[in-house]
């Protein structure tokens, strides 16, 4: 699949909302796509999550307005 909506507005949306994929907090199905992964990226020094994503799939840009949330459940 290219990624179709990377030009498109980001979204924003609760992490919560989300299906999740398999038993994984952080992977969830695209709301945008049938296909598409959310894996919730990063800080690549801290290994922090952050609220900013994107679908591995259609390229859907993302913001998580429920990040702390998901931090404090990973206890980081």
């Amino acid at each position: 699949m290219k990624p179709l909506n990377i030009y498109n507005p980001v979204i924003e949306i609760y992490h919560s909302s989300l299906k999740r994929i398999g038993d994984s907090i952080c992977k969830s199905e695209c709301p945008s796509c049938d296909n598409g992964i959310l894996l919730v990226y990063r800080d690549p020094e801290t290994l922090r999550l952050l609220a900013n994503d994107r679908c591995v799939s259609c390229g859907q840009s993302f913001v998580y307005k429920d990040i702390n949330s998901l931090i404090e459940r990973e206890g980081m």
